[in-house]
């Protein structure tokens, strides 16, 4: 049961992160950090938006109470045909209790967590035209790099931005494109061909 709340809460965990990175590709928002200024927004406590993290962690403990109920140690007492109990030491025994109508409906709950992954995942669609990139670090380090124009502008990272295709030209003539946030409004990242973000 530790393995399906660990793998539930990563998959929605993936999912809330891509979600959040669309709605910037859509409009201004807010960044989420962990100590928040001007218009930042606080993480979340339990890594997951409370509509996520309250339902999987009643899920979690209704699996954890099946279980126990399912399986448990059971402790034999051997008595005589007078009703009387053996006294002898190895009249004790310990074995493993079962309750086939509680083992049914673990594997039946078990089957049925599953629906909503597949649901959110149906339901839940990505509609920015953005690429999928997932909690990588290294797209994270890239976003945050500003353009030249906008370095010396004061609290860019307080106030609602916009993540997209951000571009400057090089003092060479050569233009640069990269994926980031701007305080411009930047491109809709949209897959062409032989197009190169660096």
């Amino acid at each position: 049961m530790v393995a399906t709340y660990l793998l539930y809460n990563s998959l929605l965990i993936i999912l809330v992160v891509e979600l959040e990175w669309h709605a910037f590709a859509k409009k201004r928002k807010a960044l989420r950090v962990s100590t928040p200024r001007g218009a930042q927004r606080e993480t979340f406590y339990l890594s997951l938006p409370y509509r996520y993290s309250i339902p999987l962690a009643v899920l979690s403990a209704g699996l954890q109470r099946l279980v126990s109920q399912s399986l448990f140690f059971a402790e034999v007492d051997l008595w005589d045909e007078t009703g009387q109990r053996r006294k002898a030491d190895n009249n004790t025994i310990l074995t493993l209790g079962y309750s086939n109508l509680r083992l049914f409906w673990l594997l039946f709950v078990g089957i049925l967590v599953w629906l909503p992954v597949a649901a959110i995942g149906h339901l839940k669609r990505f509609l920015s035209g953005r690429p999928l990139l997932g909690a990588c670090s290294a797209v994270i380090a890239a976003s945050c790099h500003l353009p030249d124009a906008e370095q010396d502008k004061d609290g860019v990272a307080l106030h609602p931005t916009p993540w997209g295709v951000v571009s400057e030209s090089g003092v060479d003539g050569s233009r640069r494109q990269w994926l980031g946030f701007s305080s411009a409004v930047p491109r809709t990242p949209c897959p062409v061909a032989g197009e190169k973000y660096g």
